[in-house]
């Protein structure tokens, strides 16, 4: 029988994100920074965690 293993709660770090919007189109862009924010870029995904991250995009009127 399978069993489901969760992984432990981590203690509540905010985790920054540095995006540089630079010489990307919008759509690539988005599709980075939308991984982040699902949780998705993590070894332990899983959907119910709560994740706690700050995102902080450079160049924004650089972006193709």
């Amino acid at each position: 029988m399978n069993k489901t293993l969760f992984p432990i709660k981590k203690e509540t770090n905010c985790t920054w994100f540095l995006f540089d919007a630079q010489s990307k189109t919008l759509g690539r862009l988005s599709t980075e920074i939308s991984r982040v924010l699902l949780g998705k870029n993590d070894t332990q995904y899983s959907p119910s965690n709560n994740i706690i991250m700050v995102l902080l995009l450079l160049m924004q009127r650089k972006l193709m």
